[in-house]
């Protein structure tokens, strides 16, 4: 499992919201994705940052994660890649399914698979429609 920061590291950083998504803020793919995970999450207080900005930077720096992961800072530690999506499902009831689908898949695949998304997200950007996320959602 991928996990950075401590309880008190991550509270500073993500103050009294429910979590902060790190993504790549530049890709459409990610920005899509983005997009659809704060629409699931509606009913929570999720923002996010791009991890290539300066803010996104001082933050993954400030928890001790890799800067240029997607990463997902809850109330207690930063998960990272798969392990984000895996906090964020359970999150909400109505998510909770795709949580127990990848808590009960073999890791040696959904890593796989999310290393092969996040090395082909330029092609799977020509195939989802540009989204954007709401400016309240932003750091």
């Amino acid at each position: 499992m991928a996990v950075f920061g401590t309880p008190s590291t991550v509270r500073d950083g993500v103050g009294d919201v429910d979590g902060l998504i790190l993504f790549d803020g530049e890709c459409r793919f990610c920005t899509t994705v983005v997009a659809l995970l704060l629409r699931l999450l509606a009913n929570r207080e999720i923002r996010d940052c791009s991890n290539r900005s300066i803010k996104g930077v001082n933050l993954s720096q400030h928890f001790g994660a890799p800067g240029d992961v997607f990463a997902f800072a809850a109330r207690d530690f930063v998960y990272t890649q798969v392990d984000a999506y895996i906090e964020m499902f359970g999150l909400q009831p109505r998510t909770a399914a795709l949580r127990m689908l990848l808590t009960a898949c073999p890791r040696v695949i959904s890593l796989s698979v999310y290393r092969w998304v996040a090395t082909h997200r330029a092609f799977l950007s020509r195939f989802v429609p540009y989204r954007t996320i709401p400016a309240d959602k932003l750091l």
